[in-house]
């Protein structure tokens, strides 16, 4: 498992559900006062906070996730003088469900696009968790001008597990299986009635909170904050067709097909017990050896897939030692 929250809690759905209804979320507040942003005709929710003549830094969240992540990372780094942006991808959290395809090509456009409209022409850090991760690579392969520096929390390896299927590291046998393996989801997920079954199943309360404490080390950091910000996004009517569109789409380029045209410093923040994208999986091994060349400079954490949320204090602390360093 790769991609983030949703993909995990759509393995764990894959269990023969019991008939339960859906219990609505409470309504978000981000930390800092929330934006509305349009973007190709999209409404786009961000939340920035620090002084307006800091350095850009640009907070990107992982699948099934959003802004919330950072609820204690941007507000840090905006007290020590950085101008810090969290955004809401394209289809996830709180920005507009709007029409796929979706792909990793697509929201670094997003990324991209917002950084024009609110950097203040100034080239940004930007801090992505998962998917976030790897498209914040993109965005420094593609467009190296508006990009400072990165910090990657536990990188995905594409937008959804498809990756593996191309995936040299991982061995012939299993690539096999995995083709079959995700054909098979892809027509499952194309069946409309079986497609929100799995999404009933995967955006239920009890299912959601039981995968939290899995993807936290930390349970109660998995809180009615984190729980509520998962759930919110999936009442929404479109909720469905981004949630087939991601598990069922292109998984965009591999961090190691990215990464040669990536020339800014790069920091990478890892989850020593992180089950999506565990530090023995391909892409832990990729990142450790990049560490061990010099070409990232690496910091383990006890924490699971998401530690910058996981374990605030300590993220934070490197962050900022990172960000003096460069």
């Amino acid at each position: 498992m790769h991609s983030s929250l949703w993909f995990a809690s759509c393995v764990a759905a894959l269990q023969p559900p019991a008939a339960r209804p859906v219990a609505p979320p409470t309504r978000l507040h981000a930390v800092a006062p929330e934006s509305q942003w349009q973007w190709q005709d999209n409404k786009i929710r961000y939340a920035s906070e620090g002084p307006a003549d800091g350095t850009p830094v640009l907070f990107l969240h992982g699948f099934g996730s959003s802004l919330e992540t950072y609820r204690d990372n941007a507000p840090a780094l905006a007290q020590a003088g950085y101008r810090c942006h969290r955004l809401d991808l394209l289809g996830l959290g709180l920005s507009e469900k709007a029409p796929g395809p979706y792909s990793i090509g697509r929201w670094r456009q997003q990324a991209a696009a917002f950084l024009e409209a609110n950097a203040g022409g100034k080239p940004a850090i930007l801090v992505g968790n998962s998917i976030g991760s790897l498209v914040s690579l993109d965005v420094a392969a593609k467009r190296p001008e508006l990009v400072k520096g990165l910090i990657l929390n536990n990188c995905a390896g594409g937008m959804n597990s498809k990756f593996a299927v191309t995936d040299p590291a991982v061995s012939e046998p299993s690539r096999a299986v995995g083709a079959v393996f995700f054909a098979v989801l892809d027509f499952l997920l194309g069946i409309k009635p079986l497609a929100r079954s799995l999404f009933d199943s995967v955006r239920a309360r009890e299912n959601v909170e039981a995968v939290l404490k899995q993807v936290y080390t930390n349970s109660e950091r998995a809180d009615a904050v984190i729980v509520d910000s998962t759930l919110e996004p999936a009442e929404d009517p479109a909720a469905l067709d981004v949630f087939v569109e991601i598990l069922s789409g292109d998984p965009g380029p591999r961090p190691d097909e990215v990464m040669g045209a990536v020339t800014c410093p790069i920091h990478c923040l890892w989850g020593r017990n992180d089950q999506i994208t565990p530090l023995d999986g391909t892409g832990g091994r990729y990142f450790q050896g990049l560490a061990a060349e010099g070409r990232v400079s690496l910091t383990l954490v006890d924490a699971g897939h998401v530690p910058h949320d996981d374990v605030p204090d300590e993220a934070n602390a490197d962050y900022l030692a990172w960000l003096k360093s460069i």
